[in-house]
């Protein structure tokens, strides 16, 4: 048997059912005839003439046996041969032509053909379930319809898009989502074009929603191909506020790797005349009487000298490589280098700072002296933020891995301060953003700058009159990592 229109293969099967079946139960009561003919005259004891027109009539009752049997047993596998055929055919509906078109599939019966096909079709079904989950999860709407431009399929975004329920909208005619109007008529050329076998490029369009409601979309059109032709486009609204802010945010990373350089230039040329203008002020007030009212003017600039080195190694800080040396690490050595450093720059008001470390934190691979900095720079900030009298609580611990990952090190820095503003916490890791009087706004990006490249996370929460928590996740060593 040779079928290939429904299945999208050529399937051969070497013995048919319907062959098999007749002709097993023909030789089946053949034999048995032939048995019971050669036995029979021994067990008769009547006269010879009595004897063969016994053994005649025998004889002829086999005979129309083996032809009732051979003929119901063809009736019955032409049956269920046109039976498995059916399956077969159903079966193959559920795989896509691309998987089989290019491959032959041979079988000793419909029954082995029957499984080969239900395989293929299990894997088919695994794939499409798989398929399925990536379209309906996709960040772009997406929308496919027939030739007459009723709703097939669509995923959660485009239910969004549209302000409907995914049931709710399946069956429905395409200007139920999208009117049929002037504002739109662009819009239904396209997909007319679609279906005749046109594939659209990437444009962007306003679509009208109706009610004075507008929205702006990076538009793609692509025909949806059959054995039979074209049977309906797929449609899909990339939203385009996302697109102008990656673009946005891409220049803005360009601009700010630029300025980096420059920054980072400057700096280093800063430095030796800030070191002259230090020394030499500081040689000038120490010649000047105790009660000279210009040693006062000698304060403000060597005040002012610091504050231009701070700005200068902190640019020097966010500029250079995050990462130079490549050792194992351990995050709390690493945090208390950090407290401590912290404490010494709050001498005058030494904050509460509290540390929490669990015994089982792993060890991680990286530059300790440089996520010492990164710490320090968060706990820092934690302490301006909750003033005298103020509590810091450093906490490290495991954290579970995902789906039988290796784990990773939480590090959490918590302090009871008054809270960020929520407008603030989208722009508190950008450079030179700072609401304090004397802050350069780049301790912070530095630090996620440093955490980042050891492969972790920087984030912060925080509810106004509440504090904040900054969380950070860095993967542990795994065994045998060295670098």
């Amino acid at each position: 048997m040779k079928a290939k229109d429904q299945l999208g293969a050529s399937l051969r099967v070497s013995l048919r059912l319907a062959v098999l079946l007749p002709a097993v139960t023909l030789l089946s009561m053949l034999v048995l005839g032939f048995l019971i003919s050669d036995r029979l005259p021994d067990l008769l004891t009547y006269h010879d003439v009595v004897r063969t027109d016994v053994s005649l009539a025998v004889a002829l009752t086999i005979f129309v046996m083996i032809l009732v049997a051979f003929t119901g047993s063809l009736l019955v596998g032409l049956f269920i041969s046109y039976r498995l055929r059916n399956l077969l055919n159903k079966a193959g509906s559920l795989i896509p032509l691309l998987d089989l078109s290019a491959q032959e599939i041979r079988a000793a019966s419909e029954i082995e053909a029957l499984g080969i096909m239900l395989d293929e079709a299990r894997v088919s079904l695994t794939r499409f379930i798989q398929d399925s989950y990536i379209l309906e999860y996709l960040p772009e709407a997406v929308v496919t319809v027939d030739r007459m431009l009723q709703v097939t399929a669509l995923n959660r975004k485009a239910a969004r898009v549209f302000h409907s329920e995914l049931w709710n909208l399946k069956g429905s005619k395409l200007d139920r989502l999208i009117p049929k109007n002037v504002s739109n008529e662009a819009f239904y050329r396209l997909v007319r074009k679609g279906l005749a076998g046109e594939e659209s490029s990437t444009q962007m369009m306003t679509i009208s929603l109706g009610e004075g409601k507008d929205l702006q979309f990076w538009l793609s059109i692509n025909p949806v191909r059959q054995e039979e032709g074209f049977s309906g486009v797929t449609i899909t609204f990339k939203d385009h506020s996302d697109i102008v802010s990656v673009r946005n945010q891409i220049q803005k990373l360009e601009r700010l790797a630029a300025v980096g350089q420059v920054s980072a230039h400057i700096a280093h040329e800063v430095r030796n005349p800030l070191g002259a203008i230090k020394t030499l002020t500081e040689l000038a007030r120490e010649d000047l009487p105790a009660d000279d009212p210009r040693r006062g003017y000698s304060d403000v600039v060597l005040q002012q000298v610091e504050r231009l080195n701070r700005l200068v190694e902190d640019l020097l800080s966010f500029s250079r490589d995050a990462i130079v040396c490549i050792e194992p690490v351990d995050i709390r050595d690493v945090l208390s280098r950090a407290v401590t450093v912290a404490r010494h720059n709050f001498a005058d008001h030494p904050p509460d700072i509290v540390e929490r470390y669990r015994d089982d934190v792993p060890e991680l691979v990286g530059d300790s002296e440089r996520l010492v900095q990164a710490f320090l720079n968060i706990i820092v900030n934690a302490c301006e933020a909750t003033g005298q009298g103020g509590q810091v609580v450093v906490s490290a611990e495991r954290g579970m891995g995902i789906e039988g990952g290796n784990g990773h090190i939480s590090v959490s820095i918590t302090d009871n301060g008054p809270g960020i503003p929520m407008e603030e916490q989208a722009r508190i890791f950008e450079p030179f953003h700072t609401t304090k009087a004397k802050g350069t706004g780049l301790g912070l990006p530095c630090s996620q700058h440093i955490i980042l490249a050891h492969g972790g996370h920087l984030d912060v929460s925080s509810e106004p009159g509440r504090g904040a928590t900054f969380s950070v996740l860095l993967p542990m060593k795994r065994p045998g990592q060295i670098n």
